[in-house]
């Protein structure tokens, strides 16, 4: 997991502060910075919860959370990369993952209840098992949602 020592929420404001100052593409790289530092810490504040003899759920809210971090950091799924899907690629993939789920996953992930509703093409597609799909499902949920926030903030169609 991703620590940061010293990662405070002034460090934050600070990088949000620089952002505001410079404008244009250093500023949107400090936006960034500041948004994936503050789900750091959230992160951070929901292993903390788990640990302390927290509800087991926070386990899954750490899972998608995590995943969606993974999406954007490891596949390179920015959010100005998934603000081009706009017909609703990103939802069609949460289904196709969760409805993999009732397949028999002694096999070879067979994607016979989502054919259809994946968008991508089969390289894309990596089934795992029911719970890592589901996951992927929620994180992939998340990203839309995101999407659909961006564009109803700068007053356009989701």
């Amino acid at each position: 997991m991703n620590t940061f020592v010293g990662t405070d929420l002034q460090l934050i404001n600070a990088l949000r502060e620089a952002a505001k100052r410079q404008g244009g593409t250093v500023g949107a790289l400090c936006n960034a910075a500041a948004d994936a530092l503050a789900g750091i810490q959230m992160t951070e504040g929901l292993e903390a919860l788990a640990k302390s003899g927290g509800d087991v759920s926070l386990q899954v809210l750490l899972d998608v959370i995590n995943e969606r971090y993974r999406q954007i950091a490891v596949e390179g799924w920015t959010p100005e990369h998934d603000d081009q899907h706009v017909n609703g690629e990103m939802a069609a993939a949460a289904s196709s993952y969760a409805l993999n789920t009732v397949n028999d996953f002694d096999g070879p992930h067979p994607r016979t209840l989502a054919d259809d509703a994946w968008p991508w093409a089969d390289d894309w597609w990596k089934p795992d098992n029911p719970r890592r799909d589901l996951v992927k499902a929620a994180a992939l949920i998340l990203a839309e949602i995101e999407r659909l926030d961006r564009a109803q903030a700068k007053g356009g169609d989701a």
